[in-house]
C-alpha cells in the first residue's frame, strides 16, 4: 500500500505528463496497489492456514502453530488497505487539483450560505473513541503477553468488548449535521420538488415517487439521492440552481428507479457476504467436539475476502454504467441538455462530495467522462 501510494505521489508530481494522463495513472497505481493487497493478503492465507506450512517456523521462533500467532494479525491485512482507499480521492486533489478548465467552470455564485446546526453533533464523541482506543490497546497488549499471564484472556476479552460497545455506542447516539432552514421556508421547498417529482414521474410514465428536501449536509451541499424512502434534493439546489438544473437532478433519480437499479445494486453487494452462509454453518454445525480448527472459524472471512476484489470492480463497472444510463434517461425526459451539463458541472464543482477527478472509485465515473457522453 506505501509503495503504491508513494508511485503515485511520483507521479502526480512530474509535470512534464499532460494533468489528466497523471490523473488516470495515479488512479490506476494507488487503487491497483490497494486492492491487490487484500487480493494478495487473502490468496496467501488460503495457502497457508490449511497446509500449515509455516507451523515449523512459527513453533520455533514463537512457541506457537501458524494460525494460533496470525490470529490477531490477519484482519490487518484488510483493514490497512481499506482504511488507505479513503486518502485516495483526498491526496490527488491535493497533489494534482483542479484542471484549468475545471477551474473556469466553477460557479462562484454556488455557495453554502445555510449554517450547521452545532446541536446536531456527538457529544460523547471523544470519550466513545477513548473507549474503542482502551479496547484495541488491551486486546494488542495481550497477544503479545506470555501464556501463563494472569487473566490473560479475560483482560483480552474485556478489550474486545469495550472496542464493540464503543462502536456500537458511536453508531446509535451519532448524529448527522443539518443545515439550518426555516420551517416556512422547508415547507414550500418541499411542496415545490412534490410537483416537479409528480410530473417527471408522469412524463416517464411512473407512479408518483414520494420526496424530500435534505438537509443533512451527509449527502452534500448541492446533490440528490434516491433511496427507499424516495427522491431527495439538497436544499441548497433548491435555493440556488435554476427550475432546469433541479429537473435535471429529479430525472436522473428516477432514471434510477425506473431503470432498476437500486435492486440490482443491492443484490451484488450483499452477493458475497450471502455465499460465506454455507462455510458459517459448516463451523456452527459441523466442528468436531474433538478440538478447533482455525480454518474453519475463519473461511467465512476468507470466502468474503476471495470475493471481495473481483466483486469490488465488478459492482464498480455495473454502477458506474448505471450512472451513464441514467443521464441519458434523465435528459430525454427533461429534453434540456444544457440544463443536465450545467447542472452536472456546478454541483460536482461546487460540492465537497468526490467525483471531478478520475480516481473515484466508487459509484460514479468521472465528471468529465459523463459530460462527454451527454454531449454526445
Amino acid at each position: 500500500v506505501l509503495a503504491s501510494f508513494g508511485a503515485g505521489v511520483l507521479i502526480a508530481k512530474r509535470e512534464s505528463i499532460p494533468l489528466a494522463e497523471r490523473r488516470k495513472l495515479y488512479g490506476k497505481i494507488v487503487m491497483g496497489g490497494t486492492i491487490g493487497t487484500i487480493a494478495v493478503h487473502s490468496l496467501i492465507v488460503m495457502a497457508t492456514l490449511p497446509t500449515r506450512v509455516l507451523d515449523p517456523m512459527t513453533q520455533l521462533w514463537f512457541g506457537e502453530r501458524f494460525a494460533e500467532f496470525a490470529l490477531p494479525f490477519l484482519p490487518v491485512g484488510v483493514l490497512v488497505p481499506l482504511i488507505a482507499l479513503a486518502f485516495v480521492g483526498p491526496i490527488e486533489k491535493r497533489l494534482m487539483g483542479p484542471s484549468d478548465e475545471e477551474r473556469a467552470a466553477q460557479s462562484p455564485e454556488l455557495k453554502p450560505m445555510r449554517e450547521v446546526d452545532a446541536q446536531t453533533k456527538n457529544p460523547y464523541r471523544w470519550y466513545l473513541i477513548g473507549m474503542m482506543l482502551s479496547g484495541v490497546i488491551l486486546y494488542g497488549a495481550m497477544t503479545f503477553v506470555e501464556k501463563d499471564f494472569p487473566h490473560k484472556s479475560l483482560i483480552g476479552n474485556v478489550g474486545a468488548v469495550l472496542f464493540l460497545v464503543g462502536e456500537l455506542a458511536n453508531i446509535f447516539t451519532s448524529k448527522s449535521p443539518k443545515f439550518q432552514v426555516q420551517a416556512s421556508t422547508l415547507s414550500a421547498l418541499e411542496s415545490s420538488l412534490r410537483d416537479r417529482v409528480a410530473t417527471l414521474s408522469n412524463r416517464m410514465g411512473m407512479e408518483p415517487v414520494p420526496s424530500r428536501v435534505l438537509t443533512e449536509s451527509i449527502y452534500g451541499k448541492f446533490g440528490a439521492v434516491l433511496d427507499r424512502r424516495g427522491v431527495g434534493v439538497g436544499v441548497h439546489a433548491l435555493e440556488q440552481l435554476t427550475p432546469a438544473e433541479v429537473d435535471y437532478l429529479i430525472a436522473h433519480e428516477l432514471a434510477h428507479k425506473k431503470l432498476g437499479h437500486l435492486k440490482k445494486r443491492l443484490f451484488w453487494t450483499l452477493a458475497p457476504t450471502a455465499l460465506a452462509i454455507v462455510p458459517i454453518l459448516s463451523f456452527v454445525f459441523g466442528r468436531s467436539s474433538a478440538g478447533f480448527s482455525p480454518m474453519l472459524a475463519f473461511s467465512p472471512l476468507l470466502m468474503v475476502l476471495l470475493l471481495m476484489v473481483p466483486q469490488h470492480f465488478f459492482v464498480r463497472h455495473m454502477m458506474r454504467q448505471q450512472e451513464f444510463e441514467a443521464d441519458r434517461l434523465a435528459v430525454e425526459t427533461t429534453g434540456d441538455r444544457a440544463a443536465a451539463l450545467s447542472s452536472l458541472r456546478k454541483i460536482t464543482l461546487n460540492d465537497a462530495s468526490p467525483g471531478i477527478h478520475d480516481t473515484d472509485m466508487l459509484s460514479h465515473p468521472a465528471v468529465a467522462a459523463r459530460l462527454e457522453a451527454m454531449r454526445g
